[in-house]
């Protein structure tokens, strides 16, 4: 599947209010392609970099970046909001002297919830990501003119969303802190009112592609020249069956409120 298409159909998975911020890749294509018509007649490379149709396709790149680095930035600080949110729930509840099934299952189910949301910004974050990289590719290849590397090093690597070391340790101590819950019921013997679906049925997971239960995995930035420091970690823990099951019990909305909501 090409790029193109690719990154539309993430974008129609995604959350439908994440739509607008986005990279617009469609309309970055239609700007290399007139830049690309007037290159036939012109003389030289010099003629293409300076020529207004150029001027204005990195115009718009420039205004994407900004978009896309402060939607990041605004939606991983609510991220930061409620796992703090979350992870005091769980101290209230190891402070009791015997653990609250029904309560523990609320926190599980709003701890899977949430590790969810974090998977979709983080893919947010790749995507776009590549969709800078593919870009910058397709214009050096349509004008002969050699941009991508500087740009993606000088620009796009310093953005909020290619490198999110918060994020990444967010996702870890979330699934630290649903297998402490988890381990707590056990021990209390309440497990079987723990109703998750743990089989081992291969499910998809948000990236397209089919995963087994055991783990999820993070995307991997292309293009190792380009890839910014600091983006691997390991792999999830959390069952995918978990994570990704529409089999979700009608009560999950409830569960959904520990520990409130973060501010809008």
């Amino acid at each position: 599947m090409k790029f193109g298409k690719g990154i539309l159909k993430e974008i129609l998975q995604s959350n439908p209010e994440w739509a607008p911020f986005w990279l617009n890749y469609k309309n970055l294509k239609k700007r290399i392609k007139a830049v690309a018509k007037v290159g036939h007649h012109a003389g030289t490379h010099r003629d293409i970099s300076e020529s207004e149709l150029e001027v204005a396709f990195f115009r718009d790149l420039q205004k994407e970046l900004k978009k896309i680095s402060f939607f990041y930035s605004s939606e991983e600080k609510r991220c930061q909001f409620r796992f703090h949110q979350l992870r005091a729930v769980l101290k209230d509840l190891k402070r009791q002297q015997q653990i609250d099934a029904f309560e523990a299952q609320r926190l599980m189910f709003a701890l899977v919830h949430f590790y969810r949301e974090c998977i979709r910004l983080e893919n947010f974050a790749v995507m776009n990501y590549q969709g800078f990289s593919k870009i910058l590719k397709k214009h050096d290849k349509m004008t002969g003119y050699n941009t991508r590397t500087k740009y993606m090093r000088r620009k796009v690597n310093l953005s909020t969303f290619s490198n999110y070391p918060l994020l990444l340790q967010i996702l870890e101590s979330t699934e630290e802190m649903f297998h402490d819950v988890e381990r707590d019921v056990r021990m209390a013997g309440a497990v079987s009112n723990i109703k998750l679906d743990l089989t081992q049925a291969p499910t998809m997971n948000p990236f397209g592609t089919v995963e087994t239960p055991t783990h999820l995995h993070h995307h991997q930035l292309p293009s190792p020249s380009l890839t910014p420091p600091n983006t691997s970690a390991p792999a999830p823990r959390f069952p995918a069956s978990v994570l990704w099951s529409t089999n979700e019990p009608d009560q999950l909305q409830a569960f959904l409120d520990v520990g409130g909501s973060p501010p809008s």
